[in-house]
């Protein structure tokens, strides 16, 4: 059984950083880039979140609780772009 929980919505500001597109690195000061590997064919995420704008680094504890490497990032791409949308609803 599934269940879905309504959340009181907060609306707050996010700083959005530029699209990640695939041959971008994945942070200043590294060669390695964004790729497609075999648990994420995305190549681009476009709207994410600035984590370091947001207040918290739990963008970052996530990330790392999923490993290193290029797949990290697209995790962490992912959840962050999780706050970009509406909630769930009912």
């Amino acid at each position: 059984m599934i269940e879905r929980f309504a959340i009181p919505v907060i609306t707050i500001a996010i700083t959005v950083r530029p699209a990640q597109a695939a041959n971008t690195p994945l942070y200043p000061s590294t060669t390695e880039t964004l790729h497609p590997t075999e648990y994420h064919p995305e190549t681009t995420y476009k709207k994410i979140p600035d984590r370091a704008k947001l207040g918290c680094d739990w963008p970052y504890a996530v990330r790392r609780y999923n490993g290193s490497g290029v797949n990290s990032f697209h995790y962490q791409y992912e959840v962050l772009r999780r706050l970009t949308r509406p909630p769930l609803t009912a």
